[in-house]
């Protein structure tokens, strides 16, 4: 049995062509010549709290707490985490780096779901945790 691989063949370089485009910062309808496309701007970041939420149910004995925060559309990584530790209570708070989007640029809306581990001073013990928990689950 022969198999006609032309469509294959087509679908897949037309697939390529797009991919390398796309990579090269190409815009397919754009006028102009070489010398007079436009430079990108810098992207410029910024800092903000996201929400987050347990990862597990916490034992109280340890000192280490896993939290999952949902990063995607602007929030491209973690910044930092900020722990505030009183005998009553330990509040998390999660800063993401942000992309403020250019005029004419969105940010995709898919959030992925991140796991980070935060390090208490003492043992979780009976101390309630608060902060921007996340009242829906990711």
């Amino acid at each position: 049995m022969t198999v006609d691989c032309t469509h294959l063949a087509r679908w897949v370089s037309g697939r390529l062509l797009l991919t390398v485009m796309i990579l090269a910062g190409c815009n397919a309808g754009a006028a102009g010549s070489e010398g007079e496309r436009e430079a990108s701007p810098s992207p410029s970041y910024t800092t903000q709290p996201v929400q987050w939420m347990l990862a597990d149910d916490p034992d109280p004995e340890s000192i280490t707490l896993t939290i999952t925060v949902a990063l995607g559309g602007c929030a491209t990584e973690v910044a930092s985490t900020e722990v505030e530790e009183t005998a009553a209570a330990v509040t998390i708070q999660v800063l993401a780096r942000v992309l403020v989007p250019a005029d004419g640029w969105d940010c995709l809306a898919i959030q992925v779901p991140t796991d980070i581990n935060v390090r208490l001073d003492e043992p979780l013990g009976q101390r309630e945790i608060t902060g921007d928990l996340l009242v829906d689950s990711i």
